[in-house]
């Protein structure tokens, strides 16, 4: 059931953000310095302690092939896979630890980086509906914008 009032504005553009404003998040989220520590699981020796700490594992392998993958994540979903992601590494590390002050800042990163792809669908959806149709009509004439199909200037 969707929420109403503030709540749906305040996510709903989440649900109906365009694939590739989602790959985008991820891609940010990637290149950050920090995101090298959170690119592989937990190893094996340390499985079991983790799981009983942890109820949903996340690292950004698994998150990426869900991206790839053939049903890829909305961004409200990507957003909270990469949030129980970095509040995963705060619960298990040790206060004050290295990794913990990494999650936080990566936590920060991703906060800002869903704030720049908010502005960029909002971007999308404010443009004049005139400049989408001439950016199709341009493709379906084979780009050869006013001169016509002849392409040679008068």
């Amino acid at each position: 059931a969707w929420p109403r009032g503030w709540e749906r504005e305040a996510w709903a553009w989440k649900a109906r953000a365009p694939e590739r404003a989602v790959r985008r998040l991820l891609q940010r989220v990637q290149q950050h310095r920090v995101a090298s520590q959170f690119r592989r699981g937990v190893p094996d020796e340390e499985l079991a302690a983790y799981r009983l700490r942890v109820k949903h594992p996340v690292d950004l392998a698994m998150v990426r092939r869900r991206v790839e993958g053939k049903q890829p994540p909305t961004l409200l979903e990507l957003e909270w896979l990469l949030m129980v992601m970095v509040t995963n590494a705060i619960v298990t590390s040790e206060p004050g630890s290295e990794q913990r002050q990494a999650a936080c800042e990566l936590k920060q990163h991703i906060k800002d980086a869903v704030g720049l792809a908010k502005q960029e669908c909002k971007a999308l959806v404010l443009a004049p509906a005139g400049t989408l149709r001439a950016k199709k009509a341009s493709k379906a004439s084979g780009g050869q914008g006013s001169r016509g199909r002849g392409g040679a200037r008068e």
